[in-house]
């Protein structure tokens, strides 16, 4: 029997709950922020006005000034510098990786220069408070996904028979929801990794365990850092409104005696940048599950990922495989696009390729 592993992009989500791609994430975040407004979660408006307003300022600084510099008349008229999420985020991941500490005289009083990043004039609290923002406006574009069930269930038929794990660097929840309603995948072992403050479970789930894993290689919607093992993950079991996102999963369901308003600590999530901050040992452990499960997969099968170049982390990750005598496929509407990297990074020529949308693929 073959041995199947799926890597998931950002265009599997789009194909089964319209989810936004990398490229549609600030607008997907403009419109949060009115949906926000509509509401009335004021303090939510405030921290997406910010964030917004920050990006702007990089166009600013990075695009329309210095144009505006060298012609004075000049304008804009068309740019896709918002597009590049992934560039956005490694813009502060990078500015972030190091901070900092001088020690300065003027006009023989010293001081000390604390807190400051690398390469630009931001405190470096004011970046962690902008990285805050993009994980409270990833979490709410994300959670209220609603899958194309219909289409699950022939994604399910088509490429889930024989697939034991499947890596994605997506963070909806949609595959787990749907995955643990046929009884495939559980929280406790489907992640890879066992919060050491995990609720007592119903007994009906105590004996049972994953048939599929998922590895989420930038974390997950329901990952937040313990309260109780500071330095370690645990899972969110409810969104605001109270609905668990596994119902019947845990032995008793406690829930808010209120709706949910605030801010989501996404410090267990490493963000969509190129310059990837490993701050927890769980992500540490999916990495090297991940590696483990490739290694061991006949087939690999990629579905909606992009493979961009500047991410160092997953080109070594892959280059790192031998896939001489591994099957590859590549379903994605850019596949001929796309192919000339993958066989880069893979070193093989012979990858099968689908250059359509998933549903005309199932």
């Amino acid at each position: 029997m073959t041995n199947t592993c799926l890597i998931l992009g950002a265009g599997f989500s789009k194909a089964v709950a319209n989810l936004p791609v990398t490229k549609e994430m600030i607008h997907a975040f403009q419109n949060e922020v009115e949906n926000q407004r509509l509401l009335n979660n004021t303090n939510r408006v405030k921290r997406g006005e910010k964030l917004l307003d920050f990006l702007g300022t990089l166009e600013n600084d990075f695009l329309k000034n210095p144009y505006a510099g060298v012609e004075k008349s000049g304008i804009i008229l068309q740019s896709n510098y918002l597009e590049n999420f992934e560039g956005l985020c490694s813009f502060i991941d990078l500015n972030l990786a190091f901070e900092v500490h001088a020690l300065c005289e003027h006009n023989g009083i010293k001081a000390d220069l604390t807190g400051k990043p690398l390469f630009v004039n931001y405190a470096s609290s004011k970046l962690k408070q902008i990285r805050g923002y993009i994980g409270d406006y990833l979490y709410l574009t994300l959670i209220n996904d609603r899958p194309d069930v219909e289409l699950l269930e022939k994604f399910h038929n088509v490429f889930l028979n024989n697939c034991s794990s499947i890596i994605t660097f997506n963070y909806d929840l949609i595959l787990e929801k749907f995955l643990f309603k046929k009884n495939y995948w559980l929280p406790k072992d489907g992640y890879s990794f066992t919060p050491k403050d995990l609720p007592e479970l119903n007994s009906h789930y105590l004996n049972q365990s994953s048939r599929i894993k998922i590895f989420k290689m930038h974390g997950s919607l329901n990952w937040e850092p313990s309260s109780i093992y500071h330095s370690n993950l645990q899972f969110k079991w409810f969104d605001d409104d109270n609905n668990y996102f596994f119902p019947g999963y845990l032995k008793e369901e406690k829930k808010r005696s209120f709706r949910y308003q605030g801010a989501f600590s996404s410090k267990g999530w490493i963000l969509p940048s190129w310059i990837k901050q490993f701050t927890y040992d769980e992500i540490i452990q999916v990495w090297n599950q991940a590696s483990i499960a490739l290694n061991k997969a006949d087939e690999i099968i990629f579905i909606g990922y992009s493979l961009p170049s500047a991410d160092s982390a997953v080109y070594s990750l892959l280059s790192s495989l031998d896939w001489n005598n591994k099957i590859v496929k590549l379903f994605d509407l850019n596949a001929k696009e796309l192919i000339k990297d993958y066989s880069f990074v893979l070193r093989k020529s012979n990858i099968e390729i689908f250059p359509d949308y998933l549903e005309n693929c199932l």
